[in-house]
């Protein structure tokens, strides 16, 4: 998938095929349950629990026969978003045997934003949404309706927006420029360390769980294998603090050459600052039936080559600071450039054109 991908998303139909399986195999065995009893009850309260215990998941199979027909699209262009995609099915219609089709053309004039939601009950996620804000509409859409998903979905629409309408402008700034005498005195990044007590807590408690359930499970039959779902509990646990440590070793080091990133300095990758498109931070939401939650969840380069790499939360500096000291905006790179070419030191010059500081 490539940064002006015209058309990131095509149509889930893989997870349409598996629904019709599930909910026909559902739909298929309350019928067969209902005609094999032998209750003397009348013909009429025979058919009224048939259908009400059948019909809804025969709904659901229609809907889904219907989803792969409906050939839905999301196409990215100079002139807007062309949307084609339907309403997720709530507590009122799912006896639906349809989806409701919604088709609009969002200019990018009336273009607002996209985000992800995730929603939840009681503190577990049930899934993401993707939901496009333009002038007086919001378009909600599904998980299930799209592939890849929906966050990657969300990454790709702002990376043509981005090389549309402000690559030009930022590659006739002087935010490298700028970046270069900046950096000449390389500036380190420290990692906000993952208190050493957390990672021996964890390890400590999966490794007490882990010999609870060797000796509490009962043996396997015909073995003498009752370790196993204790070893699994433990190896999960290592995992889990192996990735907490390493999570916290993640070098970043700016220098005048440019971006430094790896595990630790000697194993670090310099990527020049020509060789970064631009840099953005992700937005984050969650979202109860009582409260919504956002939150900076990434701070995302994407290089010309066409990759990309994430940053963390795991530093000391916010991400927002990050952005600015990696990919400084515009109007705030060009009014710091002035001032130095007027001969001001350039980390004053940064500070004062609204930067932050080293």
């Amino acid at each position: 998938m490539s940064l002006d991908d015209s058309e990131p998303a095509t149509q889930n139909v893989l997870n349409h095929c598996v629904k019709i399986l599930i909910f026909g195999s559902i739909a298929f065995g309350l019928a067969y349950f209902c005609l094999s009893s032998d209750d003397k009850n009348p013909i009429w309260l025979f058919l009224l629990t048939l259908i009400v215990s059948v019909a809804p998941f025969l709904a659901a199979v229609s809907r889904n026969f219907h989803a792969l027909l409906a050939d839905p699209h999301l196409r990215l262009s100079p002139a807007g978003i062309s949307l084609r995609y339907w309403r997720r099915i709530s507590l009122f219609t799912f006896w639906r045997f349809t989806y409701r089709i919604i088709e609009r053309e969002i200019p990018w004039s009336q273009y607002i934003g996209c985000r992800v939601v995730t929603r939840s009950s009681r503190g577990i996620p049930i899934g993401k949404d993707l939901i496009i804000e333009a002038n007086n509409e919001t378009h909600v859409i599904g998980w299930d309706i799209f592939r890849p998903s929906v966050r990657r979905i969300q990454s790709v629409i702002a990376d043509f927006i981005e090389m549309q309408f402000s690559q030009t402008a930022r590659e006739k700034g002087h935010g490298r420029d700028l970046c270069r005498r900046r950096f000449k005195s390389p500036l380190l990044i420290e990692p906000d360390q993952v208190s050493m007590s957390v990672i021996i807590f964890i390890l400590g408690a999966g490794v007490a769980a882990g010999a609870v359930i060797a000796l509490l499970v009962p043996k396997f039959p015909q073995t003498n294998w009752t370790a196993i779902p204790g070893a699994l509990v433990f190896a999960a646990t290592m995992v889990l603090c192996s990735r907490l440590a390493g999570s916290s070793s993640r070098y970043l080091e700016l220098r005048e050459g440019g971006l430094a990133l790896g595990p630790d300095r000697d194993a670090s990758r310099l990527i020049d600052w020509d060789d970064i498109l631009f840099a953005r931070t992700i937005t984050a939401r969650s979202r109860n039936r009582s409260y919504t939650v956002s939150y900076t969840d990434a701070l995302e380069i994407r290089l010309r080559d066409g990759s990309s790499m994430r940053l963390g939360i795991n530093y000391k500096r916010s991400l927002d600071d990050l952005l600015e000291l990696i990919d400084p905006p515009v109007d705030k790179a060009a009014i710091a450039w002035a001032l130095v070419m007027k001969g001001e030191d350039v980390e004053t010059a940064a500070v004062a054109a609204g930067l932050p500081k080293r």
